[in-house]
């Protein structure tokens, strides 16, 4: 994981994100995923004031 780590921070590893969703519309993206390729990754965020029932 460093190594990967010092990868992105070089320059050498580029992210692509091709959109993003908040938790609350997993569904969403989940339906878009499913629809076919994608240019990039589908990301879900969490906000950090949110709590989790666990």
């Amino acid at each position: 994981m460093v190594l990967l780590k010092e990868l992105v921070e070089a320059g050498e590893i580029k992210t692509i994100i091709d959109r993003t969703y908040p938790l609350e519309e997993a569904a969403e993206a989940h339906k878009y995923y499913e629809e076919g390729p994608k240019t990039g990754r589908v990301v879900i965020t969490m906000d950090k004031d949110s709590k989790s029932d666990t």
